[in-house]
């Protein structure tokens, strides 16, 4: 298993936890859960760079092209509510942007 600490280099995700951290910030309970997702966003980010990836073709305005398309749809769960905006974070990343692709290569047929 590789271990990855983002937070040991500056990146945007740095703002994020400050915000998290900031006495005055935090009291806004809305910020709090977005700053949340947005980390479960950089997260599921970072975690796809490890997700193995085949060729699909897909046309596109331009013409054909071919891409790089996970070979699995990840799942993605919470055990406590608290874990929920984290959640929602991570899978906008990974479960949306994903169906979609698999929409443009006809991997997955929708009604």
């Amino acid at each position: 298993m590789k271990l990855v600490n983002i937070g040991e280099s500056s990146s945007v995700l740095n703002r994020f936890v400050v915000e998290m951290r900031d006495v005055n910030i935090q009291k806004d309970g809305l910020r709090f859960r977005r700053n949340i997702e947005r980390i479960g966003e950089i997260m599921a980010y970072e975690i796809s760079h490890n997700f193995t990836y085949s060729p699909k073709r897909v046309v596109t305005p331009l013409g054909p092209s071919v891409m790089s398309q996970p070979d699995f749809v990840p799942v993605i769960g919470t055990i406590f509510r608290a874990g929920l905006p984290f959640q929602r974070g991570g899978s906008i990343i990974l479960f949306r942007r994903i169906m979609r692709l698999c929409r443009l290569t006809g991997s997955i047929k929708t009604g």
